[in-house]
């Protein structure tokens, strides 16, 4: 089947009929795993210290790339790069 607009659009809305509404905040904090969340630092005031907590609250640790916007490699890729890696599975 080639893909069209019009089979995309019956496609997207079956996938939406079928889906069902899940709580971020509730499956991270499910979460037994290390996890850590970058956000843009560029969010506007207060916005970040909410979105910041919210994940928190859930045991995720929050980096914040204060001079970054959706783009966290820009306008410089180093924080980025230097994050630590995750531990290897043992």
């Amino acid at each position: 089947m080639r893909w069209n607009r019009h089979v995309g659009r019956a496609l997207l809305v079956h996938l939406q009929r079928e889906s069902r509404h899940v709580e971020l905040w509730d499956v991270l904090a499910a979460l037994t795993v290390p996890r850590t969340v970058i956000l843009a630092g560029t969010h506007p005031p207060g916005r970040l210290e909410h979105v910041s907590d919210r994940y928190r609250r859930t045991g995720t640790e929050v980096t914040v790339f204060a001079d970054s916007g959706h783009d966290l490699g820009a306008p410089d890729p180093g924080p980025l790069v230097d994050l630590p890696a995750a531990p290897a599975a043992g």
